[in-house]
């Protein structure tokens, strides 16, 4: 888990998706309330538009990276705008899995990672891996937590033995 990993392919298509819903109703408006004239510039700028997302979904599944190191979950992304997430394991509260639509067909699962205190949204998102590798990351953290604790109840029965 300390090399950093990328999360499916798959979460281009997604990614590309999520940019397309965002846009898909200012692009119906203009279409149908839009000047006539203007149809072949609603047809070019359209099919700029649509190159633009593609590349930006691509670019964004390939910085789009994760790993666990030195006791925190890792994410790094962010096309212009670099993005580093370390999430320190001791504040996971929980890991939830699901899979949507394209997940299921492509047999992977969106892991969202939840903290204390982190509010309505998610810590960090992994948008689409295998299920396996959700399991391992699951695994990863849930035995870092016990090795942890372990060194907090040995320190705890040092101290008590310290003392007359």
């Amino acid at each position: 888990m300390f090399e950093p990993k990328r999360i499916h392919p798959v979460g281009m298509i997604l990614s590309f998706l999520k940019i397309i819903k965002s846009y898909i109703l200012p692009v119906i408006l203009f279409f149908f309330f839009g000047n006539n004239d203007f149809n072949l510039y609603f047809i070019i700028g359209a099919s700029c538009l649509f190159v633009i997302i593609v590349v930006t979904s691509i670019l964004d599944w390939w910085k789009f990276t994760y790993w666990i190191e030195d006791g925190e979950l890792r994410i790094k992304h962010g096309i212009f705008i670099k993005k580093k997430r370390y999430i320190p394991i001791e504040r996971i509260q929980s890991i939830n899995t699901t899979a949507g639509i394209i997940q299921q067909i492509f047999q992977l699962v969106k892991v969202q990672i939840e903290t204390a205190g982190g509010g309505l949204e998610a810590e960090g998102v992994l948008t689409a891996i295998k299920k396996q590798e959700a399991d391992r990351i699951q695994n990863a953290i849930a035995i870092h937590k016990r090795d942890v604790s372990k060194q907090i109840e040995n320190q705890d029965v040092d101290q008590n033995e310290e003392k007359p």
